[in-house]
C-alpha cells in the first residue's frame, strides 16, 4: 500500500493518517452503496413476492367464480366424495356448498371427517354445512371448531353454536368469552350470548370494547346495538357523550349520530 501510494517512507510517515483517512472514507462509501443494494434487492424481493401471490390469489378466486357457475348441484354421496378429494381448493368449497343440499347422512360424516381442510375458506364453508343438521352430538361436533386459526371461522362456529337448543352452550361460550383475546371473537360471544338471554355477564365486557375500538366504527355501532337489546340505554348515552370529543372525526360525527336517535334529555342538551 505504502509502496504505491508513496514515493519514499518519510513522506508515508507523514501523511500516512490522511491518506488511511481517505481509503477507510472510500471502504465506508463501498459500504453504504452496497447496504442501498442489498435494501433495493430486499424491496424488490418483497414486491415480487407479493405480485406472484396476487396473480395466484386472482387466480384461484376467478377460478372459484367460474367453477361455482358450473357447479349448480351434486346428485349423489360419491360425486360428492370425489370432488371433495380435488386438489384445488374451488373445487372443494363449491363441493360442500352444494353437497350440504343432499339427502344424505353419509355427507355429514365426510364434511366432520374434512373439518381440518388445509384452506380456511373450505373449512368455513365446512363449518356452515355441518351446523345445517340437526342432532344431539352437535355441539360437541361444532365446538371442536372453535380452535381454528382463523378468526373468522371461530366467530362462524360461535353463530352456529347459538342456534343449537343447548345448556351447555352457554356455559361453554361464557367460558371462551372470558379467555378469549381476540377482539372480534369476543364481541360475537358478547352478541350471541345476549340472543341467548345471557346479557348480564357481557355488559362491562361491552364497555371495554366501545372504549378500546379507537377509529373503528363497526365495532362501536354493534356494541351499542348489543346494548340496546339489553335495554342498557343510560350506558349507551354515557359511552357516546363520553365520545364526542374523540381525536377521530369520523368517531366524534359517528356519537353525534347515534346520540341524535336517543331520546335522552341529558345526552341530547
Amino acid at each position: 500500500f505504502r509502496r504505491v501510494l508513496f514515493r519514499s517512507r518519510n513522506d508515508s510517515q507523514g501523511i500516512q493518517a490522511t491518506s488511511l483517512e481517505y481509503f477507510s472514507g472510500n471502504m465506508a462509501e463501498r459500504d453504504t452503496y452496497g447496504n442501498l443494494s442489498l435494501f433495493a434487492s430486499l424491496v424488490l424481493g418483497i414486491l415480487l413476492g407479493l405480485l406472484i401471490g396476487g396473480i395466484v390469489f386472482l387466480g384461484g378466486y376467478f377460478q372459484y367464480n367460474r367453477y361455482k357457475n358450473k357447479l349448480t348441484g351434486v346428485n349423489s354421496y360419491e360425486e360428492l366424495k370425489n370432488l371433495m378429494e380435488s386438489r384445488r381448493w374451488w373445487i372443494r368449497k363449491r363441493a360442500v356448498e352444494v353437497g350440504s343440499q343432499i339427502d344424505d347422512r353419509r355427507a355429514l360424516d365426510l364434511f366432520i371427517e374434512r373439518r381440518n381442510d388445509e384452506d380456511w375458506e373450505v373449512r368455513g364453508v365446512i363449518i356452515e354445512a355441518i351446523a345445517k343438521y340437526k342432532g344431539p352430538t352437535m355441539m360437541e361436533t361444532l365446538s371442536k371448531s372453535l380452535k381454528d386459526e382463523e378468526p373468522e371461522n371461530v366467530i362462524k362456529t360461535i353463530r352456529a353454536l347459538g342456534r343449537i337448543d343447548d345448556p351447555q352452550v352457554k356455559e361453554l361460550l361464557s367460558e371462551i368469552l372470558q379467555n378469549s383475546p381476540e377482539r372480534d371473537i369476543k364481541l360475537a360471544l358478547a352478541e350471541t350470548l345476549v340472543d341467548l338471554g345471557e346479557g348480564e355477564q357481557v355488559v362491562d365486557i361491552l364497555r371495554t370494547l366501545y372504549e378500546k375500538a379507537n377509529r373503528n366504527i363497526q365495532i362501536r355501532a354493534r356494541v351499542i346495538n348489543t346494548l340496546k337489546k339489553l335495554g342498557e340505554e343510560v350506558m349507551i348515552v354515557e359511552l357516546l357523550v363520553g365520545t364526542v370529543d374523540h381525536h377521530s372525526m369520523s368517531t366524534r360525527s359517528f356519537s353525534y349520530r347515534m346520540i341524535g336517535k336517543t331520546r335522552s334529555k341529558h345526552a341530547l342538551k
